[in-house]
């Protein structure tokens, strides 16, 4: 009876655990749309940096438009990148969720991705929405499609862990039934 409190403890704090990471995901990515387009070139433009100087040290040995062609590379696939991040943590935690509420466990996987799909696209639609009214931010549906491409990888990583997770249960249960333990 201890042992079922304590295990309906955990999944239920776990539970908890998860809704806070997805409401603080939402919440991060709501401050982030909020920057005004200016803060947000900023954001980036100091990662770039940090990513030119790891990624092309000689860069100022180049010829000056080389070095802004090649920052600008760089700028667009940080920017690119954070989106898709963003979002495909968003996927895992709400992924995570689904697999700690006990009402929605045990959901085959298909409908876990879904849901994370629907939830995260509605979310990026109103994380566009939201930025037609931030200084010098716009709707735009290209932003869409690469926070749910990182939707995508995220849900097509879950599934495969879960499937490889099955996998190595089912193995693990095999070899009990194969060789059962004797009393010494």
């Amino acid at each position: 009876m201890i042992k079922r409190f304590l295990k309906e403890r955990g999944r239920l704090c776990l539970t908890w655990l998860c809704l806070l990471l997805v409401v603080g995901n939402m919440a991060f990515i709501f401050y982030q749309s909020a920057q005004s387009a200016a803060s947000s070139a900023t954001i980036s433009g100091s990662v770039t940096d940090v990513v030119v100087d790891v990624v092309v040290p000689d860069l100022s040995e180049r010829p000056l438009p080389e070095q802004t062609t090649i920052t600008g590379k760089i700028h667009t696939l940080v920017r690119t990148l954070a989106h898709g991040i963003e979002f495909a943590t968003l996927a895992l935690f709400l992924w995570l969720l689904l697999l700690a509420y006990p009402k929605t466990a045990p959901l085959q996987d298909y409908y876990k991705a879904l849901f994370v799909a629907l939830f995260c696209f509605l979310y990026a639609l109103s994380d566009e929405w939201h930025q037609i009214y931030v200084e010098g931010r716009a709707f735009d549906m290209k932003d869409v499609a690469i926070d749910m491409a990182g939707v995508g990888v995220s849900i097509a990583v879950l599934w495969c862990v879960g499937i490889l997770w099955r996998f190595v249960r089912q193995k693990q249960s095999n070899h009990k039934k194969d060789h059962p333990q004797e009393d010494v």
